[in-house]
């Protein structure tokens, strides 16, 4: 492999946002999975009424 070719950001670790809700019943936890179903990028943890949504954050500009 040519490291010339690697592009330097692209191997940068991506940064998240985080967001906590608590006091989520397990049925309108799986009503906000149902909405957020068709964006990969969101990642979402249920444990004991307890929600974490985790999105990356970053630079999006297309320079």
């Amino acid at each position: 492999m040519n490291p010339q070719l690697l592009d330097k950001q692209a191997h940068q670790p991506t940064e998240e946002k985080l967001v906590t809700l608590y006091g989520i019943s397990w049925e309108k936890f799986k009503a906000i999975e149902a909405q957020l179903e068709d964006n990969r990028d969101v990642r979402l943890s249920y444990l004991s009424g307890v929600l974490e949504i985790m999105s990356p954050i970053g630079d999006w500009s297309l320079d």
